[in-house]
């Protein structure tokens, strides 16, 4: 998915699958880089709410689905709890919470990398087409 994209996937190209199941992934090595942060010099809630968004669709992937089967988000919503700083290391937690024909109803976790704080708490609502 990331290899050939030159849109916001491109967020993942230094991140590494840590673990993955169906209906959930784990990716770790997210890096917080200076052109990630807003003026106040932390993770900007727009990079946040992209890596929601991609993690999210990731855990909702399986072999057999075509581009077209990623669906179109219907709503996303984070919830900025701590603030990440440059050179933070995150790992991401995507997680499918129910799949139905047309919509998916997913989650996401944005956790510093030694998991004991929680950056962002993120729901997302796709329409499968």
């Amino acid at each position: 998915m990331c290899a050939k994209s030159k849109g916001p996937d491109k967020l993942l190209k230094h991140c590494h699958l840590v673990e993955a199941e169906p209906g959930r992934v784990v990716l770790g090595g997210f890096k917080v880089q200076e052109e990630h942060c807003n003026l106040m010099g932390t993770l900007h809630g727009g990079i946040s709410a992209s890596l929601v968004d991609i993690v999210s669709t990731i855990a909702l992937m399986k072999p057999e689905m075509s581009d077209t089967r990623f669906g179109v988000s219907v709503n996303i919503s984070t919830s900025y709890l701590s603030a990440a700083r440059e050179n933070d290391e995150l790992v991401l937690i995507g997680r499918v919470i129910k799949e139905g024909k047309r919509l998916a109803f997913l989650e996401s976790d944005i956790l510093l990398k030694n998991g004991d704080k929680f950056i962002v708490k993120g729901a997302h609502t796709k329409f499968l087409s």
